[in-house]
């Protein structure tokens, strides 16, 4: 069994949906990745989602930042490459 499939299978089973068991498992999406959504984070606002993306496929989940859509970086960023 790898780290991935341990943790799939023994330390997330219980805390996440079906939904997000299947795009683990889907054999189309380019890497395994998960999506946390807080509602409330002090200083950056409400419903924040935030991703975790297995780039490696060994289990290891970092935290992906999209530039593009970044909270304060976004509009400036979208201003630059117009």
């Amino acid at each position: 069994m790898t780290p991935y499939d341990r943790w799939l299978n023994e330390d997330v089973t219980y805390i996440i949906t079906d939904q997000e068991r299947q795009a683990f498992t889907d054999t189309n999406a380019a890497f395994p990745f998960v999506d946390w959504t807080y509602r409330f984070i002090d200083g950056v606002g409400s419903n924040v989602k935030v991703e975790f993306v297995d780039r490696t496929r060994s289990g290891e989940f970092h935290l992906f930042i999209d530039l593009k859509n970044f909270g304060v970086l976004g509009p400036r960023y979208q201003e630059l490459m117009h």
